[in-house]
């Protein structure tokens, strides 16, 4: 390509050259004429002979240029589309171990709530009953605040448990909602950033992702750490008060969701707000 430039290039310096000499010196003699004109006429048809080969060789650099774009945005596609199933199948597998741990704590708090309820049967129970009732106790070794613990506990004593544990759960949830929106932000604000729309939708969902993944590992932190004792100090509150136990408002529930499926916000602060109005109730 650059030869064809400069080859051009020398035949219009050439034609320039002979235009000049005939224009400060025209020919006289027919034969001199003669000879002028074929050396325009030859320097122009070479001249339109590259400018057609440069034109077609272009064109066919363009076409080239064309197809191993085509073939890389092809290859691209792929690599995403594998990267993308492969992403699913990541998440996939992270899903079903973060449900198999929220199923862990959910069955370890039922175990708590279990060996309390258990202990209660076996004060009314023939022999083979507090048997049984003993090999209950073992299976579910909770780890939370024990039975004859909360037991000694006065009054005074149980509701300041409570009200400990209500604020460690209300701190809990106010501290898992501000780190989520500050995460939240800033992986809104880093996908706004992005150039193309392809980089913007991308960013959102690694967002979308990191929200799943965040309200799993709330809920199964939250079953780890605060539904053991929950339900212990409720059981001992039931124990005190009678059952079923007291509801805040006419048609309202025994116990908000926080303690079995529905975990939120909401249900957190429900149900930190029941337990501490029941251990008022303690005379």
């Amino acid at each position: 390509m650059m030869t064809l430039n400069v080859a051009i290039g020398i035949l219009a310096a050439v034609m320039a050259v002979l235009g000049g000499i005939v224009s400060a010196h025209p020919p006289k003699e027919l034969k001199h004429k003669r000879l002028y004109v074929a050396s325009f006429i030859a320097c122009g048809f070479v001249a339109v002979v590259l400018i057609i080969v440069q034109a077609v060789k272009t064109g066919k650099a363009a076409t080239r240029a064309e197809e191993e774009q085509k073939q890389m945005l092809q290859k691209q596609s792929e690599l995403n589309d594998k990267v993308s199933s492969e992403s699913t199948d990541l998440a996939d597998t992270k899903a079903l171990l973060q449900q198999s741990r929220i199923d862990q704590a959910h069955m370890k708090g039922q175990l708590d709530a279990l060996e309390l309820m258990a202990g209660k049967i076996g004060q009314s129970s023939g022999t083979g009953m507090q048997a049984l009732v003993g090999a209950i106790n073992k299976v579910a070794d909770s780890g939370t605040v024990g039975k004859s613990a909360l037991q000694r506990m006065s009054n005074d004593e149980l509701r300041a448990a409570v009200k400990k544990w209500s604020d460690a759960a209300l701190e809990f949830d106010a501290q898992h909602m501000t780190d989520q929106e500050r995460t939240s932000e800033q992986m809104s604000q880093e996908a706004m950033r992005a150039t193309t729309n392809q980089e913007k939708e991308q960013g959102f969902q690694k967002m979308n992702a990191w929200m799943i993944q965040n309200m799993n590992d709330f809920e199964t932190q939250w079953r780890e750490k605060f539904v053991g004792d929950g339900l212990a100090l409720r059981e001992e509150l039931r124990r005190r008060l009678g059952s079923p136990l007291p509801v805040m408002e006419p048609g309202g529930l025994e116990m908000p969701g926080a303690f079995d499926i529905n975990v939120s916000t909401w249900s957190i602060k429900a149900t930190a707000s029941y337990l501490e109005w029941l251990s008022k109730q303690l005379p």
